[in-house]
């Protein structure tokens, strides 16, 4: 999305929340992991910001990634997975 979405409302409402969906979302990646899915749950909130700021806030989101930058990411993420893994078989 290029063009920012909503109105004044939206965007007061996108203030609110997103910073304590941001909070909780941490909270459950560093606690939740006594809990089932707790993981995957702190990967949904964390990502739910994200689409929300991206949505409501256009190309000024202030949490926009560059498309290398994304697959670098996406890249360093396998890998430490692949080699949790392997570690543990070793």
């Amino acid at each position: 999305m290029k063009k920012p979405f909503g109105g004044i409302v939206l965007d007061t409402a996108f203030r609110l929340i997103v910073p304590f969906s941001l909070v909780y979302g941490v909270y459950v990646l560093i606690f939740g992991e006594a809990g089932p899915g707790g993981g995957f749950q702190a990967g949904a909130l964390l990502s739910i910001g994200v689409v929300l700021s991206r949505l409501i806030m256009g190309d000024q989101a202030s949490f926009n990634i560059s498309i290398k930058n994304s697959l670098v990411l996406a890249g360093v993420g396998t890998f430490i997975y692949a080699a949790t893994g392997w570690l543990a078989m070793l």
